[in-house]
């Protein structure tokens, strides 16, 4: 029977093959911008007649829809750069999912089905001739849609390595003139594009560049190799010298699209190819911010082209490394987080001090207890005169939540460590000791109470910790008003559990263990505004788990802000005391009735997010940020590589305006009631500067 598609009685749908094919490169792309045209699916049998479309349905052995599944892979490498697919059928969207396989159903009279994969060409598949209700299309491999062009040094060969943020690298071969080195890249995602110049006398990294690029765009570069710089650790051993990586950037032009990333040798000489003129180095660090390299007078400034120069870090720094050589790659636990894993981890002196004693992570498990700072600039840590961790799983079974975190709570000093999740199964890896295990749910500790263990060093232990049942509940805001105030801003606290800002006004969705109860106290906060207003819940209905707040927000103002640019830069408002914030330049705020609301007006302009207004906002009576004060010119007296700048209110309030690399002068909007200017030096120090007169020096 002919139904428009062929049928194959017995045939297995694997004999059948799969017929699936991409977008190909054809010739030398234009230099401009290349359209990717979309590809038409091939036709492997004659079109169906129109008069067998007028089918209505499908015979009952063939099902009216198919579940499809597809991976995808970058045709030249070994996987696929966070993306976003989405698969059409008949011109018509039928899912989109962020990752690198996807899976949906469509109507089972479909023929084909494309794939438009972020940064790739389309990819068009057949779908099998079979009466299968799920279809496997496997792994499809897919090509970038952009392309980088660089052209080589007359004499050498040049080589460039890709960089994407999510980890994946790959390195082109080597070319020599006259042909270029030509990559197929991803468009839509940022780049970093690492050259080195191949010479006869070694290899010299060259400016680097951070790019996105359109669709079909294939860009050009051309590198500056009559330009060359050079330069030479001083004060450090030849055994930390060449276990050193050096960040070189424009001092004219901080930009991380211009920049250079170079090994020392072991006599701690650094050589890079860039553009002529001033250049700034430092020593990249594991935590932190990378270390300034200066000269001898403290100045930081390096010439390209010139002779060779010797600098020191701008603070005594020293590397860590595993006995005996050094070859075996760890990772430092810090405070917060821990590292990635590297041979030689570079430090401050100060911070590897403060970090006594340490605690690492090897291939063989985690240790801790290295506890002798030496005098020498690399320290050599044995693990085997470290105290081992000791192991703990522990099982949870089914009802542990994903939302929920399980950790390892110290009983004495000591922070808090999470315990890592495989499906019902948790593990982690504990110095000895007592510990508790407890529950959090974000932000707060729930459950019965901590479930004790002790860690014995290099043992494995097995714990059960129940894990509490969660249940969802929906809180609304009670309000008199026809309208409930818009509070899609804020969040909730209830308990010591917290909701994030509900996508429907006044409305949280909360993970509760306990369901609440009339009388418990809530709060309404938003981080952004740094404001909160107090709750209580007046009203529970268990049976569909709901219950309602009444909370001072309803009876506050809400009070619009404006503000106005001094110049063409972009306006924010911002919260006091909150140095990340930024909200759009017209905004309501929730005053209390008889309250002031404290915030600034910032706007980017001379290359520093300037405050141009400090506000003191009444309930009900809308502000306007005009930007009063004046400019003053902000000139350094004394060297260094970076300044970070700041300005105080005469509340006391200090807000970060940004930080330069040059010290060739900068301006800086003094917003009335400015009442000093902070300057951030390193190396250096602190200086507090009063905000009188036009021009300020730094000394």
């Amino acid at each position: 029977m002919r139904l428009g598609r062929i049928l194959i009685g017995s045939i297995p749908v694997s004999a059948l093959g799969l017929l699936v094919w991409c977008q190909a490169t054809s010739g030398e792309l234009p230099p401009e911008s290349v359209p990717a045209p979309r590809p038409e699916a091939a036709q492997p049998f004659p079109p169906p007649a129109a008069e067998l479309r007028e089918n209505a349905a499908l015979p009952p052995s063939i099902p009216a829809s198919i579940r499809v599944r597809a991976a995808f892979v970058w045709r030249s490498q070994s996987g696929l750069p966070a993306t976003t697919l989405t698969a059409e059928v008949d011109g018509e969207r039928i899912g989109t999912v962020e990752g690198a396989e996807i899976e949906f159903s469509c109507s089972a009279a479909a023929t084909s089905v494309r794939f438009a994969v972020r940064g790739f060409r389309d990819v068009v598949a057949l779908l099998p001739i079979a009466g299968a209700e799920r279809v496997d299309l496997g792994l499809l491999a897919c090509d970038p849609d952009a392309a980088v062009v660089f052209a080589p040094p007359p004499h050498d060969a040049l080589r460039v390595a890709v960089r994407l943020p999510d980890g994946v690298v790959w390195t082109s071969g080597a070319a020599t003139a006259p042909d270029p080195v030509e990559l197929a890249v991803p468009s839509g995602h940022r780049l970093t594009l690492s050259p080195t110049w191949l010479r006869a006398d070694g290899a010299l990294p060259c400016v680097a560049h951070s790019v996105a690029l359109a669709p079909g765009e294939r860009r050009r570069f051309e590198l500056p190799f009559a330009d060359t710089g050079a330069l030479r650790l001083a004060g450090l051993s030849a055994e930390l010298s060449e276990r050193l990586q050096v960040l070189l950037s424009s001092a004219a032009a901080p930009d991380p699209s211009v920049m250079v990333a170079a090994v020392a040798d072991a006599d701690g000489l650094v050589r890079w190819c860039g553009p002529a003129g001033l250049w700034r180095a430092s020593l990249s660090v594991t935590a932190g911010e990378p270390v300034p390299l200066v000269l001898a007078s403290g100045a930081a400034d390096l010439p390209v082209p010139g002779d060779l120069v010797e600098v020191l870090p701008a603070e005594p720094v020293v590397g860590l490394m595993l006995a005996p050589r050094g070859e075996e790659e760890f990772q430092l636990e810090m405070a917060e987080r821990t590292s990635g894993a590297a041979r030689c981890h570079v430090l401050p002196r100060a911070v590897a001090t403060a970090m006594l004693p340490l605690a690492i992570a090897t291939t063989a498990g985690r240790f801790e207890g290295w506890d002798a700072a030496v005098p020498a600039d690399l320290w050599t840590i044995d693990p085997r005169r470290l105290v081992p961790h000791g192991v703990v799983r522990a099982r949870a079974g089914p009802a542990a939540a994903r939302v929920l975190q399980l950790l390892a709570r110290p009983v004495g000093p000591g922070r808090p460590r999470p315990f890592a999740r495989d499906g019902e199964q948790f593990s982690a890896s504990l110095p000895a000791g007592d510990w508790q295990a407890i529950w959090r749910l974000r932000g707060g500790v729930v459950g019965d109470g901590p479930t004790p263990f002790t860690v014995v060093a290099g043992r494995s232990c097995e714990i059960i910790v129940a894990a509490p049942e969660l249940q969802r509940w929906a809180v609304a805001l009670r309000s008199a008003a026809a309208e409930l105030p818009d509070t899609t801003g804020m969040h909730l606290r209830l308990g010591e559990v917290q909701a994030p800002a509900g996508a429907e006004a006044s409305v949280f969705a909360i993970d509760l263990v306990q369901p609440p109860r009339v009388g418990d106290p809530a709060v309404l906060f938003s981080p952004v505004l740094q404001c909160e207003f107090a709750a209580t819940v007046v009203a529970v209905d268990a049976s569909s788990r709901r219950c309602e707040l009444a909370s001072e927000i309803t009876a506050a103002v809400w009070t619009r802000i404006v503000g106005r640019p001094i110049g063409g830069g972009r306006v924010a408002i911002g919260a006091r005391g909150v140095a990340t914030a930024r909200l759009p330049a017209a905004v309501q705020v929730p005053i209390a009735r008889g309250g002031v609301w404290s915030g600034v007006v910032r706007e980017q302009l001379e290359g520093l997010e300037q405050v141009t207004g400090w506000l003191q906002v009444a309930a009900g009576v809308d502000a306007v940020g005009e930007g009063r004060g004046r400019w003053v010119d902000v000139e350094f007296a004394v060297p260094f590589a970076r300044a970070t700048l700041a300005v105080r209110s005469g509340g006391g309030d200090e807000v970060r305006l940004g930080t330069v690399s040059t010290g060739a002068g900068q301006r800086v909007f003094l917003a009335e009631g400015t009442q000093e200017l902070i300057v951030d030096l390193t190396p250096g120090g602190r200086r507090v500067v009063p905000c009188r007169g036009s021009v300020l020096v730094i000394r």
